[in-house]
Order: C-alpha cells, then sequence, then structure tokens
C-alpha cells in the first residue's frame, strides 16, 4: 500500500474525535453562501461540499437558507463587500457564512498529488455592533490520480472547511446563554460553558512564580544560587501557604501558580528551568516545590479563606531532552524551529525557542495529557486551569480539551486562555474556535503600557476599546499590565509609581478580572526575562502596594458595572472619557494630556438622566492612589466618578446599542507625486483592514467632485488609522507621523473625513 504523506496523516488524525458542537434550542435560520474562484470565474461549491457543511451547520440546529453566489456575490471580489452583499439578502436570518476558496495545484510529492485550498470563511450574526470572525488559512490536501482535479481536492477538505466554518459560528452560538450578552434574543446553547459570571467570580488575579515568591521548607530540596539570575532561588508552595493572608489583604481572590509539576533540573546552554515552564512529567509535582500533600494544603487553606486557586498547564511541550523524547518518539512533530510566525501551521507544528513540539492530534498524546489535566482537578480541586502557549496548539485539540474538562469538572470550572496576541481580530477568532472561558487581553496591555509609560496619545486606549465589540463578551477578558514574559510595567514606566498606580487603575475600570503579577505591589523591575523574573522573597514597597491595594478595591466596587463593556464618551486632541453602565448606575473614566481641555460631566453625561455623583476617586501619585477628589479633574489625572440617576432608566441612552454611522472619507489634497500610485486607509478592526496593506480601504478619491470612500462604524467609537501609498510596483509606503484617531460622535448622518498625506 502506498504510504500516506505524513502532513495528510496528521490532519485525518484531527477529525477523528469531534469537539462537541454548540446547539441551539429551536431551530434558527442561517443565510450562507459557498463559493469557488475559478479561472476568473464565481461558481458555486460543489454539491458534496455544500452538503457537508449544512450537516454541521443541522447540529448546531441552524437551518440553511442557500444564496447562490451568482449573480448575487459574483461582481464583489472583495471579501468585505461580499459579505455585507450576503447580509443584505438574508432577510430574517440570525447567522450569515460566507465560504469563499480557491484551488490550486502544488507539485507531486512521495507519488501523490498536492493541492491547496485557500479558503476564507467568514461568519456573523446580524446585530449593529456585532462583527463578523474571520478564518483564512490554507488546507492542503493529497490525491491519489491525475486526472483528480479541483472538485476532487475540495470534497477531499470538506470536513476541515465545514468544521472550521462551525468553529467560527460556535462563538456567536454560545453567548446566547448569557443574560447579559446581545445574543440573549437568541435560543440558549444547550452545550456546557462557563457563564460570564463564572469568568468574573475569578475576582482579582494575582501571578505566583513559584522559585521566586517565598521560601517555606526549612532545608531547600536542590541547590539554589539566589546570585545566579538563571538558577533556583528555593521558593516553594509552602512559602506561597504562609502568605495567604498578605495576599488576601491586598485584595487578591484567586492564586494563580506558575506549573508545579516535575521540570528539568539543569540549565540548557545559559538558560534555567526554574520558571517551570520546561516540564518533564506532568503527572508529579516538582520536588524542589513540595509535594502533593502541600498544593492540596494550598488548595484547601484558599478556599477556606473563600479564595480560588487556578494551575497552570504547559500542553504544547516539554522540556528540552524530556525523557518522554526518547520513551515516545512518535509523540512529538520533530519538523524543528518557527521559521515564519505568520504560518499557522509552524506555529502549531514546530518547536517553540526549540522546546520539543508535542503532536496533540496523535490520540496517545490527548490522553496523557487531558488524563493528567483530570488527575489534577480530581485531588488538588483547583478552580480551574490557565493555559499556556494557546496559540500554539491547534484549535481543534483545545475544542476538545476544553469541552472535556468542563463536562468532568463542573461549569463553574474556569478554562483561561494565554494566547500572547496583540491583535484584537486575532484574539477574539482565538476565543471563538477554541471554546475557552476567557483569554488574557494582551491588546489592552500593549494600549496600556503605551499610553501610561510611553507617552502615547489617549485615545489609542479608546480606540483599542472600542474593539470590544469583537468579543462574545469583552467583560469575561482577563486584563493585564504586564506578565512574567513582558517588561514588568514598573520599568516600562521608567520606575514611576504614580504611573503604574494609573495604568492599575485604568484595569480595573475596564475589566472585570484583572490579573496581577507577583511583586507589583513591591515595584519590581526588569525588562527581559531573568530580569523580570526577580525575586519578591521579604521585599516591600510602601507606595507601589498602596497602588495595588486601591486599583484592586476600585475593580470591587466596579464589580456590579461589569456587565456592559466600556463606552467612549469622547476622544480627541489628547483627552478620552469612558463610561461603564448599567440601570441607574454608572462608572467615568476620565483622563487628559497637558494642555488638553478635559470635559466636564454636563458635557458628557444627558441631562435627562438626573445624574449625581456618589463617590470620586483620583490617581495621580502613588501615595494618593484612589484618594477622593478635589476639584475639577486636572490633566495628567486618572479620575473615577460613580454615578447613580434619580431614575431607573436614567442612563438609557448609553445603554442602548450604538447605531452604525456611515464615514466618508477622501483626500483633502493630490499630494505631490500623485501620478506615482494611490492612497488608501488602513487601519485597526476588520472595516479597515486590521492594518493588512492588502486589505485596505481605497483608493481615496481625489477632487471634491468625486465620490468617497465609505466604510460603518459604530457610534460612540474611536477609530485608529493612517494613510498608506500603493505604487504600481507593488511596493506600499506608509505616511510620516503617529497613528490618526478619529472619534465616532452619535449625531446624525453621515461623517465627512478629509485627511491629507503627511510627508
Amino acid at each position: 500500500m502506498k504510504r500516506i504523506p505524513a502532513l495528510f496523516a496528521l490532519l485525518l488524525a484531527g477529525c477523528l474525535h469531534r469537539v462537541p458542537p454548540q446547539h441551539l434550542a429551536q431551530p434558527v435560520p442561517i443565510a450562507v453562501a459557498m463559493l469557488e474562484d475559478r479561472g476568473g470565474e464565481t461558481r458555486a461549491l460543489p454539491d458534496d461540499v455544500r452538503a457537508r457543511v449544512a450537516q454541521e451547520l443541522d447540529e448546531r440546529n441552524l437551518i440553511v437558507r442557500e444564496i447562490a453566489p451568482e449573480p448575487l456575490l459574483g461582481g464583489a471580489r472583495n471579501s468585505q463587500q461580499r459579505f455585507a452583499a450576503l447580509q443584505a439578502a438574508s432577510g430574517d436570518a440570525a447567522f450569515a457564512l460566507l465560504v469563499e476558496t480557491r484551488v490550486a495545484y502544488y507539485d507531486l510529492l512521495e507519488g501523490q498529488y498536492r493541492w491547496v485550498i485557500y479558503a476564507k470563511i467568514t461568519a456573523g450574526r446580524r446585530g449593529a455592533q456585532l462583527q463578523p470572525a474571520i478564518d483564512d488559512s490554507d488546507i492542503p490536501v493529497f490525491l491519489l490520480f491525475d486526472h483528480e482535479r479541483e472538485d476532487e481536492a475540495l470534497k477531499q477538505a470538506s470536513r476541515i472547511l465545514a468544521e472550521k466554518a462551525a468553529a467560527l459560528l460556535d462563538g456567536f452560538i454560545a453567548p446566547a446563554a448569557s443574560p447579559h450578552s446581545d445574543a440573549a434574543a437568541l435560543p440558549a446553547s444547550r452545550a456546557g460553558q462557563a457563564s460570564p459570571d463564572g469568568v468574573r467570580g475569578l475576582g482579582n488575579i494575582y501571578f505566583v512564580l513559584v522559585d521566586r515568591f517565598a521560601a517555606g521548607q526549612t532545608t531547600p530540596t536542590g541547590a539554589i544560587d539566589r546570585a545566579d539570575p538563571e538558577a533556583f532561588h528555593g521558593g516553594d508552595l509552602q512559602g506561597v501557604v504562609a502568605r495567604l493572608d498578605e495576599l488576601q489583604s491586598l485584595g487578591v481572590k484567586t492564586v494563580w501558580l506558575s506549573p508545579v509539576f516535575a521540570s528539568r533540573q539543569e540549565k540548557f546552554v545559559s538558560h534555567g528551568a526554574y520558571h517551570g515552564y520546561w516540564v518533564e512529567d506532568i503527572n508529579r509535582i516538582e520536588p524542589r516545590f513540595g509535594d502533593v500533600a502541600t498544593l492540596q494544603k494550598l488548595s484547601s487553606e484558599l478556599h477556606r479563606r473563600g479564595m480560588k486557586l487556578m494551575l497552570d498547564l504547559v500542553l504544547n511541550h516539554v522540556a528540552f531532552d524530556s525523557p518522554l523524547l526518547a520513551a515516545h518518539p512518535d509523540w512529538f512533530h520533530h519538523q524543528g524551529s518557527i521559521q515564519d510566525w505568520n504560518s499557522r501551521e509552524q506555529l502549531e507544528q514546530r518547536d517553540v525557542d526549540g522546546l520539543p513540539d508535542l503532536a496533540q492530534e496523535n490520540e496517545e498524546v490527548y490522553r496523557y495529557l487531558a488524563d493528567a489535566s483530570i488527575h489534577w482537578i480530581d485531588s488538588v480541586h483547583p478552580d480551574g486551569f490557565r493555559l499556556d502557549a494557546v496559540k500554539h496548539v491547534p484549535t481543534t485539540f483545545w475544542r476538545r480539551f476544553n469541552a472535556e474538562m468542563r463536562a468532568h469538572a463542573g461549569p463553574q470550572f474556569l478554562l483561561l486562555g494565554e494566547a500572547l496576541e496583540g491583535d484584537p481580530v486575532k484574539l477574539a477568532q482565538v476565543g471563538r474556535e477554541g471554546g475557552f472561558d476567557s483569554l488574557f487581553d494582551f491588546p489592552l496591555s500593549y494600549a496600556l503600557g503605551d499610553l501610561f509609560c510611553k507617552g502615547a496619545a489617549p485615545e489609542r486606549l479608546a480606540a483599542i476599546i472600542s474593539l470590544d465589540r469583537l468579543y462574545p463578551d469583552a467583560a469575561a477578558l482577563v486584563g493585564v499590565v504586564d506578565n512574567h514574559d513582558l517588561p514588568r510595567i514598573t520599568s516600562l514606566c521608567g520606575n514611576d509609581e504614580g504611573k503604574v498606580a494609573q495604568a492599575l487603575a485604568a484595569l480595573a475600570f475596564l475589566r472585570a478580572v484583572p490579573a496581577i503579577q507577583y511583586g507589583t505591589e513591591a515595584a519590581l523591575s526588569g525588562m527581559t526575562e531573568p530580569g523580570n523574573r526577580g525575586d519578591l522573597f521579604e521585599r516591600t514597597d510602601a507606595h507601589a502596594r498602596a497602588g495595588v491595594q486601591a486599583a484592586l478595591a476600585a475593580g470591587e466596587q466596579m464589580a456590579a458595572l461589569t456587565h456592559q463593556r466600556a463606552i467612549p464618551l469622547a476622544a480627541g486632541s489628547g483627552a478620552i472619557a469612558l463610561a461603564r453602565v448599567e440601570g441607574d448606575r454608572a462608572a467615568l473614566l476620565l483622563y487628559a494630556r497637558a494642555g488638553a481641555h478635559v470635559p466636564s460631566l454636563a458635557e458628557l453625561i444627558p441631562a435627562q438622566a438626573g445624574a449625581r455623583i456618589e463617590r470620586c476617586s483620583s490617581w495621580t501619585l502613588p501615595s494618593s492612589a484612589g484618594l477622593p477628589c478635589a476639584g475639577e479633574s486636572a490633566p495628567e489625572e486618572v479620575r473615577i466618578y460613580w454615578l447613580r440617576s434619580a431614575r431607573s432608566d436614567g442612563f438609557a441612552d448609553l445603554l442602548h446599542e450604538a447605531p452604525l454611522r456611515q464615514l466618508r472619507f477622501a483626500l483633502d489634497s493630490n499630494p505631490a507625486g500623485e501620478s506615482t500610485g494611490a492612497y488608501y486607509l488602513a487601519g485597526a478592526g476588520p472595516e479597515l483592514g486590521d492594518w493588512d496593506p492588502t486589505q485596505a480601504i481605497g483608493p481615496l478619491p481625489r477632487g471634491a467632485a468625486a465620490a468617497p470612500v465609505t466604510i460603518q462604524l459604530p457610534s460612540r467609537s474611536v477609530a485608529e488609522y493612517k494613510l498608506i501609498l500603493k505604487r504600481p510596483d507593488g511596493s506600499v509606503q506608509w505616511e510620516s507621523g503617529p497613528d490618526r484617531f478619529l472619534f465616532v460622535s452619535s449625531a446624525n448622518g453621515p461623517l465627512e473625513v478629509r485627511v491629507a498625506w503627511r510627508t
């Protein structure tokens, strides 16, 4: 028998075990268009391919209303235009799905014919602010005979196409069960998934790097050398137990431990394994840190205090030279290190920093990882898992794993993914496809650092918050200002504890579940590892601790408002005003640069709301963090107002979903050298091409009589963008200067925007 190529075998293996689909309690219509671009023509996908997709949708109780690609979609070559046309033709269908493909012959490999299906899948739910989810990927297919062509290649890829489409839709179906989601009008999904309230139940999270936190054992297990930043320093689980009262007084609700499982002892080249992420045996506790009994004691002590425990799982890789490599060589991909960080295939099947990459599509590997995880649930009773290196593991694995863990531990068991991704569009896609309860909000982390530490315009933060509309429930994201892989916030802010306190206050305002790294309360510093993973032990800093305590306390006061995402009320000329609203209560954050106009409450809150200030807190210096406000809001001050209306619907105008507003862009002048190319807009979010020049909006018209380029954005949002010049030779030039920001007010009528090229 002819041998199946390894890549094809991996694809088959990944489809053997299906993830339980989300399932609506009642039938819901979905408008579907499935097409192939071939030879300059647009045609419907073959019948068997469309039937396979329809079968996957039927399992979710989605009733397919298929729309032929011609003539409706054939004239539009841009995916965004095609999806808009599909939505316009969807009638009362609650969902829309667009599947676009192009098939190309690749080469002859090991006696078989390799084809590649370039697939772009767009899915969305009807609603003014819900943005579509997109999967853009290449699917390799191997055919046996030369006469098998495009239709056969599509047929072979039909299951993968169908599962990718379903994964996108699952992200829109799952939130229907939440009473706080704008999907509540849909019949609730019957699939088990933690509720957003369960995610928020984590409260304030505190990350403990066990080896660097506190030493509780009288005699350390193994050699320690605190003078060597890559050596073990002697922190252990008993040390964590001993400091629980201290953490509780800080305002911590959940303790997240770094990996505590048996790990490599020796350095690899010059790098040490003290951090726990080089796991050798996930079934055993690392003796340096303690034993199972100590971990169980920690769990019990936390629960006795009304606190929670989160364990860190490393399921992507094992340690260098792990015994598993010799015992089970077939459990690994053996494809070398990642070379192209934009290739999803390499991200998922190659080694991260040389660490041996597990083949999670292998059933033996899956069971090894899942059974070990279940063992720790049963023996230690944690309240959730923090899941490492999410984007380096296929989402098909995550959907299956998360469903199994939730089914075993119950719906309140939290599954928190770490996808180190700064793009909200991509982060939202990971969340939809992987079935996580929450993800770390790295886009917000970068925006907070840019604003408070690097001097970026305040509008930068408002623009990131405006993209909260991409997530099923942005309030369920876990916010961070830093972590053990990033520069510490203290160093990023140049050791200015006042700026650190402001960043933490903004974090607590914007996210219901903030995660604080150990040592932030002691002003630990460090830009890169191992410097950013320094020792806490007995270090203290009264000012830094006061800033953390004040921010976490403010977050607790915000708890009643976490069902609504933040709304930009004003942004421009160096000032922002952000609101969180629920019922007759609201909270308002103001921040402005020196010299900027600070808007008053009267300018921001409708007069008919009848709002009164219940309290106000100010962050300027760490020593005054969270103190009552004095006078009017001042520049360089983070100020948070808690408001209440005399009417139960006093803030109704802010609660209503903002309508889309048309933006009409045109060039303000004819730039020099206009004959050498065309000008486009590229910016944050899907409407502006997500900073991808190939998806940029344009070309922009020249002259007052030319028709402008139009897009639609929600009112009360901030767009971030720049101009680019596309030259005839294919090169792209970005305009000089900082990013542009545009506040989309809720005024009636289109917003006319004229922009001039900056040289």
